[in-house]
């Protein structure tokens, strides 16, 4: 039996037996399946994207300023929003899971969309039905193009000052220049990565994952670190949220778990001090194939006080998004039910 059987018919049995969510969501998912099966079956989808706030420039263009990253104690923490799986628009889908929803958000984002917040939060970037990075004031509705998306999935993340993108294709990190589109490989940070990576908040470096575990990459030298390996080979760690505040970067745990005949994948929040290497566990973010059911994601507040995670299904928790402290103390429900993204607005003083 071939892993496309094995992924179909497990899917089938999660969608049957544990209330699968709507049909953009399967059709994201199914776009992951594919992308599992170039990276040796990965077993969690980078379906949730974290994305940071961090700056760059690419090579050329150094000339020309960058817009810093807030300085911590600057930056408040504005409305947390949340992609409801059950909504069948996309348009529709997206929640306030904390504070109030902004006038305007995206009218035509893809199924698979992401909504990253700008540095000074007044936008959103976004994928849209055709295929474009689109950026949207959320005061106004005024919309610009950024750049055509750079692969099927589009998931990317943007610098503050909307100038470059960052985004995986299984093998390599690429960068693009919005100002000329222009292309820049980063060397390979070992085998099948997944999904956007995340700024650092000064610009300066990566983060993302891969089958061989959680990497770091600094931009300069093209160094990469491999800062969490991972135990169990095929799985993957993400995604994954820079601390815009200290050198932490939060990411997901994979442990395989059976399940009725097959093997799901058990996720745990983990945060890692990038100066100690020390791994702290935040919450047990519950147990999905993840065919059939959203994979959990996370996200720091802009202030760097919490992180939300949204969970899939648990034995111990309901499933929905929780804020917990960084040592992972106090966890606290925010909202009921399984989402697919988060993005959490900063607001600077």
């Amino acid at each position: 039996m071939t892993d496309l059987d094995t992924l179909a018919r497990a899917a089938t049995r999660e969608l049957l037996e544990r209330s699968a969510p709507d049909a953009h969501t399967r059709y994201a998912d199914l776009r992951h399946v594919r992308a599992r099966r170039r990276t040796t079956a990965l077993v969690a989808i980078a379906a949730s994207v974290a994305l940071v706030i961090g700056g760059w420039q690419l090579n050329g263009s150094r000339t020309d300023p960058i817009e810093p990253a807030p300085r911590p104690g600057s930056v408040r923490n504005g409305v947390l929003l949340g992609l409801d799986v059950h909504v069948d628009n996309p348009a529709e889908a997206w929640r306030a899971i904390r504070g109030a929803q902004p006038a305007y958000l995206p009218e035509d984002p893809a199924a698979h969309a992401q909504y990253q917040f700008t540095a000074s939060g007044t936008e959103v970037v976004y994928a849209d039905g055709q295929a474009r990075i689109m950026e949207l004031a959320i005061a106004t509705g005024t919309q610009r193009q950024l750049t055509r998306c750079p692969d099927d999935v589009c998931a990317a993340a943007v610098s503050p000052d909307a100038r470059a993108i960052a985004w995986t294709d299984g093998d390599h990190v690429r960068l693009r220049s919005l100002a000329n589109g222009a292309d820049t490989s980063i060397p390979a940070a070992g085998d099948g990565l997944v999904g956007a990576p995340a700024w650092s908040p000064d610009g300066t470096a990566l983060a993302l994952v891969g089958a061989d575990g959680l990497y770091v990459v600094t931009i300069d030298s093209g160094n990469v670190r491999l800062v969490v390996p991972n135990r169990n080979p095929g799985t993957v760690l993400g995604p994954v949220s820079w601390s815009p505040t200290n050198g932490a970067v939060a990411f997901f745990i994979g442990e395989p778990r059976p399940f009725k005949g097959y093997e799901e994948t058990a996720f745990t929040a983990s945060a890692v001090d990038l100066t100690t290497g020390s791994v702290t566990s935040l919450l047990d973010a519950g147990q999905c194939f993840c065919v059939g059911l959203p994979a959990p994601t996370l996200t720091w507040s802009p202030d760097g006080t919490l992180l939300a995670v949204a969970t899939t299904t648990s034995n111990t928790l309901e499933p929905g998004v929780y804020l917990v402290d960084p040592d992972g103390s106090d966890p606290e429900r925010a909202k009921i039910g399984l989402y697919a993204a988060l993005a959490w607005q900063p607001l600077t003083d």
